[in-house]
C-alpha cells in the first residue's frame, strides 16, 4: 500500500520526535503536535472549533515530555532495534543523518485511527 507522500512526511517527522524522546511507540500525541506545528490548515480548523492550537501544543508537548506516560528505550534497546530494522549499515547512516535511529512501533490507537 503506497502512502501520499504528505502522510509520510507526517509520519517521518513524528518518528524523529519519537526517537528524540526514545520513546518505544509512535503515538497519535506524536502525530498530532507535528500536525499543529506543521499544517497551517490544521492549524485554522482548530481555531475555526475555538480553540488554541499553541495550547493544545503546548499540553502535548508537556504530556510527552513525562517518561512516566511512556515506555523509554534504552540506547541498547535503541541499538538492537535499529540493527534489527535497517537492512545494513548504509541504510543505517542514510536514516540517522535524516534523525531517525529506530522506527518506533505505533500504539494500538495508531493503528486503529
Amino acid at each position: 500500500m503506497m502512502i501520499d507522500q504528505e502522510l509520510e512526511g507526517i509520519f517521518n517527522g513524528a518518528i524523529k520526535f519519537a526517537n528524540q524522546k526514545k520513546h518505544e511507540f509512535l503515538t497519535l500525541e506524536n502525530i498530532l503536535l507535528f500536525i499543529l506545528k506543521k499544517d497551517e490548515n490544521v492549524a485554522g480548523i482548530i481555531k475555526d472549533l475555538e480553540a488554541d492550537p499553541d495550547d493544545i501544543c503546548k499540553d502535548l508537548e508537556e504530556f510527552l515530555n513525562v517518561e512516566d506516560n511512556f515506555s523509554i528505550l534504552s540506547p541498547d534497546e535503541i541499538e538492537e532495534l535499529s540493527d534489527a530494522q535497517f537492512a545494513n549499515d548504509e541504510m543505517k547512516e542514510i536514516a540517522r543523518q535524516s534523525g531517525i535511529f529506530y522506527q518506533p512501533e505505533m500504539s494500538l490507537a495508531l493503528q486503529r485511527v
